[in-house]
């Protein structure tokens, strides 16, 4: 996933804030899913959801990792 998201990255114009949180994620998601790594995929969507401007509830860090079955 990362690898396609890099190759795409010259041609999008919006949402590169996304993209780039994105290929983070699908970078962690390549390794072992440890908690210390979880967290930080649990970070990454925190933030990705923070850049995007839908009108619909977003979740908390805290609700996001209890999903990832973490403790905040």
């Amino acid at each position: 996933m990362a690898r396609i998201l890099k190759m795409l990255k010259p041609y999008i114009k919006f949402k590169v804030k996304q993209v780039d949180i994105m290929i983070k994620c699908g970078q962690l998601l390549q390794r072992k899913l440890s908690e210390n790594n979880l967290k930080k995929i649990a970070v990454y969507i925190y933030e990705l959801q923070k850049a995007n401007y839908a009108t619909r509830r977003k979740k908390t860090l805290s609700e996001i990792c209890q999903a990832l079955g973490l403790t905040p």
